[in-house]
């Protein structure tokens, strides 16, 4: 059986998209997103873009890898968990996010499974460090001494239970686990940047099935910078991560999945991801493979809610962010991609006619080609909690394309994010 992985850039994910307002007084922008991941239902759910605030520390270095604090991008991710355990009944579970880049471009990336599915294997152990103003700083450590239980508001996001396959620095529970932001060249000391050290770092989880195929998930989830060239450097440096060009176990399915800001439709941007899909990778007990991309002929970028409307061609409407240059090609975006290799023995082959790769689109359609056993849902119902709601603003009767743009239609989904989730069966 495949196992199912999702990622989703939910732009500026902060208590803000949490909030009843004028615009949505019945938090659309909320349903739509715990609705999106109930439809897809993914065993790993990856989200970037997570807010996080400045720490301010005096002990330098220690920020990178720290995990978030306790504000706007915590509350939302927690609201999320939140959301998907009271209404799909699972024992979904939540990576707390840790701090990636510098300045403006720092945020967090947020992992959420199914612990009925996988488990949560690190790869590191959580490590606990005093800070300015008697402060303790829960951050990312390598495996080894004691490892630090995490704290509110992330007590309750991991199960207080040893995970399922070897132990794991003599026996660490999940809740005692942490990603890995922070790499070395290989056998070396050499930090690796991508490319620069203000940009964001890939966060590297791991993850094991439960039952009784057992498969290691290794998950690197990168959001690169939206400078083209730079991005190019960050895939050549992902490249160099060694976690990732390591042997695959037998049992091991490697994934490179994120917001890359490369355009698989786009000509001139499309070879910049070539170093991830022509590099050999080497299997234990068996001979290389190498990296293969799902779902790379959809786009993936929306509209702003002035710009999008009715018109255009079916499927895609003119809802979709188009690109041109003088005395090119004219298209759309595809800026967010999955790339999985399989060790010899976590392979899935699915039936004739089975894409394995998807985008989210719920404009069009959910998804736009939809996957076999792909049900649509009901809508959810509304929130029990009742929040107090702003005055309505008095609109003027909408025209046609204004109607496209009112929140409980696009609005609600481009409210969430300029970004469609993709996802694909592993």
């Amino acid at each position: 059986m495949p196992l199912r992985i999702m990622m989703w850039n939910i732009q500026n994910l902060g208590l803000g998209k949490m909030t009843a307002t004028s615009d949505d007084p019945h938090l659309r922008r909320l349903d739509y997103i715990v609705d999106s991941v109930i439809r897809c239902d993914p065993g790993i759910f990856v989200v970037l873009e997570v807010s996080t605030e400045d720490l301010h520390l005096k002990v330098s270095g220690l920020q990178f890898g720290a995990v978030i604090s306790a504000g706007s991008g915590a509350v939302a991710v927690l609201e999320i968990l939140g959301h998907l355990r009271v209404r799909t009944g699972r024992d979904w579970r939540l990576v707390p996010p840790l701090i990636s880049g510098a300045e403006g471009r720092k945020e967090g990336v947020a992992v959420f499974f199914d612990n009925g599915r996988v488990n949560f294997r690190g790869p590191l152990q959580l490590d606990e460090f005093p800070a300015d103003a008697g402060r303790t700083i829960q951050r990312a450590g390598g495996l080894g001494g004691a490892a630090a239980t995490y704290r509110a508001p992330w007590a309750d996001a991991l199960p207080a239970t040893v995970p399922t396959g070897p132990p794991i620095g003599g026996g660490l529970r999940q809740n005692q686990l942490a990603g890995h932001t922070y790499f070395e060249t290989p056998g070396g000391n050499t930090p690796l940047c991508f490319p620069r050290p203000e940009h964001r770092s890939p966060l590297l989880t791991r993850f094991q099935e439960v039952g009784n195929q057992q498969r290691v998930f290794t998950v690197l989830s990168a959001h690169l910078p939206p400078e083209p060239n730079w991005a190019r450097e960050a895939v050549r440096e992902i490249m160099r991560i060694p976690p990732v060009t390591a042997d695959l176990a037998a049992n091991e399915v490697r994934v490179i999945l994120g917001d890359l800001n490369l355009n698989a439709l786009d000509p001139r941007q499309v070879h910049s991801l070539n170093p991830v899909i022509s590099r050999p990778v080497r299997r234990t007990g068996a001979g290389a493979t190498h990296f293969e991309r799902f779902h790379f002929l959809d786009p993936t970028m929306l509209r702003s809610t002035d710009q999008a409307s009715l018109g255009g061609t079916a499927p895609y409407l003119d809802y979709l962010t188009p690109f041109s240059y003088p005395g090119g090609p004219t298209g759309w975006k595809a800026l967010d991609h999955i790339f999985a290799a399989y060790g010899a023995n976590a392979g899935y082959t699915p039936p004739p006619g089975f894409g394995q790769g998807y985008v989210l689109d719920r404009v069009a359609g959910t998804p736009l080609n939809p996957a076999p056993g792909f049900t649509p849902l009901p809508p959810l119902p509304p929130p029990a909690v009742q929040r107090s709601v702003p005055a309505l603003q008095t609109l003027p009767p909408a025209q046609r394309d204004e109607q496209f743009r009112r929140i409980h239609n696009f609005g609600k989904i481009r409210g969430a994010s300029d970004h469609m989730a993709v996802f694909a069966d592993l």
